[in-house]
Order: structure tokens, then C-alpha cells, then sequence
């Protein structure tokens, strides 16, 4: 249901506004305080409270799904986890992470797992099955998998760093396919490839008939536009509460 068209005659506000003001003052009041987010049909349901009644929501949730909509929980993907442990959700990594100068800070970052898939993918690609392909033909079908892959991702904290690392991988894999490709040529000759960017005229890069390698690192990386407003202040209140994907809590004074 979408909330942000959802008025009612009783109400001031919007239901967005609205649900965010009950929730504060659940929360002031000494209550349990949950907050779901989905997409499609994978949710994560925030929980501030204890760990039984987060538990409970969880019991309340799966007798809802199964008695209304004929729906069941997964057992493999549905679990209960800390913020400062951390969870994967829609291919990110959120949790809680400890900051000398903010204290306990939210954070999205880019699983270890799908970096680990791309470099797994780049080195398929570039095996000496695909030495018979020109060197356009291969930068073509790579720079689509490393644009998408860091527009993905571009809003998790910490990018940059995994993006020059995944752009130096993949500038040696290159590297390597060239070997492969042209086993009797010497160094010069193959680095005769790595020309001036026409983004970046300081840099080289690979090219071939005008197609250059995709650099993820030059990609802006900042944070998304959801996150003001009302995404913002659900992100403090974490910082005062728990989270759960399927329920169980984590208090300040527990971290």
C-alpha cells in the first residue's frame, strides 16, 4: 500500500508523516516500535524492543501471511540478526558499524560475496576460450557487466575503494588475455593498447577502435536521494533502536 497518497479525514498529514509520528512516540512511550520495508516479496521488518517481542511479531507475521494470502516464510532466508551483525538485503549489506567520532553509524556496503561474483565473471570472460574474439569485441561485452554492476552500487559506503580495486583486477585480466592472445609479442607492442582516456586525458586505459575499458572508479559515488528526509530520520532512529530481517533486536545499551 502506498502510504504517501493514503489520507484520511481524521489525520493533519500524510500517512508517511503520520506513521512516522505514531512511531516516535511509541518509542517515547516505552513500546515496541517496528518499521517493515519491502520490495515485491522480500521485507525486513526494523524492530525497537526486546528480543521476545520481536519474536512475537514474527509468530503474529507468519500466522497473517498464512491465514490471508496462503503465503509461508522461508526458513532459509528468513532469520533473526543484530544490526551490529548485519544482514543482506536486495544485494547490499546493511549494518551497524562503531565510529570514533559518530558512535554507532548505519551503513550499506557492497557485499564480499557479489565483489567476489564479478571478479569470478571478469575471469571468464577474459579465459583463453575468448583469445579467438578481437580486443573490441571483448571490451564490449565487459564494459556493460562493469557499468551496471557499479551503478548498483555507486550509494554504498565505501565504493570508491571497492571500485579501484575491482578496476585494477580487471585492467590485469586484460592484461593476461593479451598474453594469451599474442604469445609471441613482446611488452611494448601489447601496452601499445593502453592509451590516453578520453575521459580523463591524464589516464590510460585499454582500447581498441575507439571502445575503452569502463572505469568504475571514476563513476561519482555519493548518497542516494532517498535517503533525505523521511529515509533519513528512520536511519537515526536505528542508531536508538534494533533491527531484524524476520526479528530480533539489538538495544543501545546491549551494543
Amino acid at each position: 500500500m502506498n502510504h504517501q497518497t493514503k489520507y484520511q479525514p481524521r489525520r493533519t498529514s500524510d500517512g508517511v508523516t503520520a506513521a512516522r509520528r505514531a512511531r516516535c512516540t511509541d518509542r517515547r512511550a516505552g513500546r515496541a516500535v517496528f518499521f517493515p520495508i519491502r520490495y515485491a516479496d522480500d521485507f525486513v521488518v526494523l524492530v525497537g524492543g526486546t528480543e521476545a517481542q520481536a519474536l512475537a511479531e514474527r509468530d503474529a507475521l507468519e500466522i497473517v501471511l498464512r491465514d490471508g494470502m496462503g503465503l509461508t516464510l522461508s526458513p532459509e532466508k528468513t532469520r533473526i540478526t543484530s544490526l551490529t551483525r548485519g544482514f543482506e538485503f536486495l544485494g547490499h549489506r546493511v549494518r551497524l558499524r562503531w565510529d570514533d567520532r559518530y558512535g554507532w553509524t548505519p551503513r550499506i556496503e557492497i557485499p564480499k560475496q557479489k565483489a567476489a561474483d564479478l571478479r569470478y565473471a571478469v575471469k571468464r570472460w577474459t579465459g583463453r576460450a575468448t583469445t579467438t574474439w578481437p580486443f573490441v569485441t571483448l571490451l564490449r561485452k565487459l564494459n556493460p557487466i562493469l557499468r551496471g554492476w557499479a551503478h548498483f552500487y555507486r550509494y554504498c559506503t565505501g565504493a570508491k575503494n571497492v571500485f579501484s580495486s575491482l578496476d585494477w583486477y580487471v585492467r590485469d585480466r586484460l592484461w593476461r588475455w593479451l598474453r594469451k592472445k599474442y604469445p609471441k609479442a613482446n611488452a611494448a607492442s601489447l601496452l601499445a593498447h593502453r592509451r590516453f582516456s578520453r575521459a580523463h586525458r591524464s589516464c590510460k586505459v585499454w582500447q581498441a577502435d575507439g571502445c575503452e575499458q569502463y572505469q568504475m572508479a571514476w563513476l561519482s559515488v555519493r548518497l542516494s536521494p532517498r535517503m533525505d528526509g523521511p529515509c533519513r530520520l528512520h536511519l537515526d532512529s536505528w542508531r536508538a533502536g534494533c533491527i531484524t530481517k524476520g526479528a530480533r533486536p539489538v538495544r543501545r545499551e546491549d551494543m
